[in-house]
């Protein structure tokens, strides 16, 4: 769990966790908005796999895709920053809103 700040950001509260890190919904104090934050968690010392994911999500550019803010080292810790969706985790949006079909169909 990391302190109530992080850098400018002002830590609102705990999200969940995922394979590489935990997300916090935080208050950005220079723009004036909420965001997500993916804090990579300490013990992870290869941030490969982490820095992959963010390699691929700063790649895509869709409206039905979370949009990517930055990733910063803040305080020593690598950290994601991305929008922040409302009502739900990201995962249940997913499921809900944006099924995808396994089979690839010909046309």
């Amino acid at each position: 769990m990391i302190t109530q700040e992080l850098g400018k950001f002002k830590i609102i509260g705990y999200l969940g966790g995922g394979r590489f890190g935990d997300v916090y919904l935080a208050h950005d104090t220079l723009i004036d908005s909420d965001v997500a934050l993916k804090v990579a968690r300490s013990h992870i010392t290869n941030h490969s796999s982490f820095l992959h994911e963010i390699k691929i999500l700063f790649s895509l550019d869709h409206p039905n895709i979370l949009r990517y803010f930055s990733a910063e080292s803040i305080e020593g810790k690598l950290v994601l920053v991305t929008e922040y969706i409302t009502g739900h985790t990201l995962r249940n949006f997913i499921e809900r809103n944006c099924p995808t079909n396994a089979k690839l169909q010909k046309t």
